[in-house]
């Protein structure tokens, strides 16, 4: 089963048993989606005269920070975000944390009233399971009227 996020001018759905936190005082917004596995997307929200190349760099910079001692691996992206959605840049991501490898998403768009950048991160073997999920919450988010029709 579906849930639908309606909210900050956005629209999307979203696994029902995933959990959802708003941070909405304050720029940039942010809306957080978890599974019960802990995996996560995160929407970050700016005004859209964000710069999208500085975005993206400021996340990898943050994830080189809180995880200063891994071994990042980091291959950058520019493509559509999901078929028939915005031309995106970011990177993908990989690297150990204890004993177990994680796979990251960065990818920074412009969409409806802003500059977005979103951020999906789940384990490795989870992450290959995952990703449709993320990619259909994200062309769910592009296509708000295709997805909330069913």
């Amino acid at each position: 089963m579906i849930s639908n996020y309606d909210g900050q001018g956005l629209s999307f759905v979203y696994p029902e048993n995933w959990k959802v936190e708003e941070s909405t005082d304050e720029w940039p917004r942010e809306i957080l989606l978890q599974s019960p596995s802990g995996a996560f997307l995160s929407l970050h929200l700016y005004a859209t005269g964000s710069s999208e190349p500085e975005l993206v760099e400021q996340a990898l910079q943050s994830i080189r920070a809180e995880y200063e001692e891994r071994d990042i691996e980091a291959l950058p992206f520019k493509d559509s975000l999901v078929i028939d959605g915005p031309k995106a840049r970011g990177y993908n991501v990989s690297f150990s944390l204890l004993d177990f490898i994680v796979q990251a998403q960065v990818r920074c768009f412009r969409h409806a009233d802003y500059v977005i950048l979103t951020m999906c991160q789940a384990e490795d073997r989870e992450f290959d399971q995952l990703e449709q999920v993320f990619l259909a919450i994200l062309w769910s988010l592009i296509h708000p009227q295709t997805s909330n029709a069913e």
